[in-house]
């Protein structure tokens, strides 16, 4: 291929790469393509015009990619500000740190962990997007979903709705498209994730009709690879923007919403109310995820599943018990971990 030729192909690619959709490339996905793209341009220029540097002024560029990222991020979450967010939540370690993601981008935002009080929310309030717990007491989220979209009033019938959930099944897509739900987020899940939501169907010009999510294989692996790997809050202290000290209380959450499950568990067990349990169980392992204290999480999915299946009461019993000789060990884990983040930090 002539020189000529292969510059005006790089031109048009780069050119393509501008323009990029939210639906088939996230923003921080973009920004890793068009970053390894400039290095991979500046190559191929320096070997068509001789130059003996295939890669001038690498770290140079390589900083400046990194600025040109932060700050496209940052342009990206003022397109959500002022957006006004309704979220049905009733896991207090989640609503706290979805109320401050959503602070820090400008978004006004309501946390219903009554569904009903969240419905009344919607009639009185313009909201732009709804952010769906799928499992919660007194009604779930799909009876929400189907409330919201017989309302007679298209601002409220329109709205978007995105589902929250640390279970997402194929049974739970259909379901979920069935009932009006448009795109899901498994829990835990990172800002990026959650801010790509909020783009993709906030202040949308037209309703959004249909569920647009998918469970692939990549979401699949990601869980399960999670559950093996040791406690690092690194990721964590990213989302709460690099502020050890905002980290420091949601281990502090963290650790009240453990003890709450502790207390609850052994008042289930001993009154054999299975169907309590599995909510319990529920409830917390999104927030077990999120911590990276995954030999709890194990346990607490293997409980989750005697209650779905066989109710075997005896290995749920001997689960319970593991999970308390387990959590002392986490607690001090977790504790050590914010200790060498503020001295890192």
């Amino acid at each position: 291929m002539k020189s000529k030729d292969l510059l005006t192909q790089i031109t048009e690619l780069e050119s393509a790469l501008n323009s990029f959709s939210f639906e088939e490339l996230t923003t921080s996905e973009a920004a890793r393509l068009k970053k390894s793209f400039d290095v991979f341009k500046s190559y191929l220029e320096a070997k068509i015009w001789g130059d003996d540097d295939p890669v001038p002024n690498s770290t140079e560029n390589a900083k400046q990619s990194e600025k040109e990222e932060t700050s496209e991020s940052e342009i990206t979450a003022t397109s959500v500000e002022g957006m006004k967010i309704l979220v049905f939540e009733d896991n207090p370690l989640n609503q706290w740190l979805v109320k401050k993601r959503l602070k820090s981008w400008g978004c006004e935002h309501y946390v219903a962990e009554n569904p009903l009080y969240g419905l009344k929310i919607l009639e009185e309030q313009q909201i732009d997007l709804v952010l769906m717990d799928l499992h919660m007491p007194v009604m779930d989220g799909y009876e929400v979903t189907r409330r919201i979209r017989a309302n007679p009033e298209s601002q409220i019938s329109d709205i978007p709705i995105i589902a929250l959930t640390a279970d997402f099944t194929i049974e739970d897509q259909h379901q979920s498209s069935k009932d009006g739900i448009n795109d899901f987020i498994l829990k835990p899940f990172t800002q990026e994730e959650l801010l790509e939501k909020l783009i993709k169907y906030g202040r949308s010009e037209k309703p959004v009709s249909g569920f647009h999510g998918d469970i692939t294989e990549e979401k699949k692996d990601s869980i399960e690879a999670s559950k093996v790997s040791d406690i690092d809050l690194t990721p964590v202290l990213v989302d709460c923007m690099g502020e050890v000290d905002m980290l420091e209380d949601l281990v502090e959450l963290y650790k009240r919403n453990a003890l709450e499950f502790i207390g609850k568990s052994k008042l289930h067990l001993q009154n054999c109310d299975y169907e309590q349990l599995q909510f319990a169980t529920h409830k917390i392992k999104a927030g077990l995820a999120m911590m990276q204290t995954q030999n709890l999480l194990i346990l607490v999915e293997q409980m989750h599943e005697h209650c779905k299946t066989d109710q075997n009461h005896d290995q749920m019993e001997f689960l319970y018990q593991q999970f308390l000789k387990e959590y002392p060990m986490v607690e001090f884990a977790l504790d050590s971990e914010v200790v060498r983040l503020k001295k890192n930090s």
